[in-house]
C-alpha cells in the first residue's frame, strides 16, 4: 500500500513504544489520529520515529492527497482525507445497545469541510462504508472483527473502499 492510515487505538497501554516502532518499521507511511485509549500527547511524542506521522493537528500531502485530522486546517475549498477517531454523528456510530457513539462535532466539520473521504473507527461494533452528502465514510475499526479496509483514491476519480475480511 502507499500508505497506513489508524484512526486510533494503536497503543495497548500508556508508554507502549513496541507498538509505535513496530508500525515505524513499516515499509510505507503510517498515518494517524489518537483514540480515546491512547495516552494523552501521544502525537506529540514520536521522537525518533520516520514513518510514524500523527494528522491530528496538522495535514500532510502524500500523493498528491491532503490527509488530516480534526484539529488540523482543512483544504481551503474542501476535498483531502479527513482522520478522525470518532464518527459523525449518525453515520456507522451505533455502539453497545444501539446507542450513538458518534461525535456531533466531526459531523459539522465534515460537511462544512466536505472531505472526499472520512476515515475513523472508535464504534467496533458498526463498522462499514457510507455516506454523509458526498463524502465517503470508512469505519475501519478492528475491535471485534474485521481488518481494517482497503481504499483506493484517485484524482479524476469517486474513492472506493472495501472492508477486509
Amino acid at each position: 500500500p502507499d500508505a497506513l492510515v489508524i484512526a486510533g487505538d494503536i497503543t495497548a497501554h500508556p508508554g507502549d513504544r513496541e507498538t509505535l516502532h513496530r508500525l515505524d518499521s513499516l515499509p510505507c507511511p503510517v498515518l494517524f489520529v489518537p483514540g480515546n485509549v491512547d495516552p494523552s500527547g501521544l502525537d506529540e511524542t514520536l521522537d525518533g520515529l520516520q514513518r510514524l506521522v500523527s494528522v491530528n493537528r496538522r495535514g500532510i500531502s502524500l500523493h498528491g492527497l491532503l490527509f488530516y485530522g480534526p484539529l488540523a486546517c482543512a483544504p481551503e475549498h474542501g476535498g483531502g482525507i479527513l482522520v478522525s477517531h470518532y464518527p459523525p454523528w449518525g453515520i456507522l456510530d451505533q455502539g453497545f445497545g444501539g446507542f450513538p457513539g458518534g461525535s456531533c462535532e466531526v459531523r459539522r466539520y465534515a460537511l462544512e469541510q466536505r472531505p472526499r473521504v472520512l476515515i475513523c473507527g472508535h464504534i467496533h461494533e458498526q463498522r462499514g462504508i457510507s455516506m454523509l452528502n458526498d463524502t465517503l465514510v470508512v469505519n475501519c475499526s478492528m475491535g471485534t472483527t474485521g481488518n481494517g479496509a482497503l481504499l483506493e483514491i484517485h484524482e479524476n476519480d469517486a474513492p472506493k473502499a472495501d472492508l477486509l475480511p
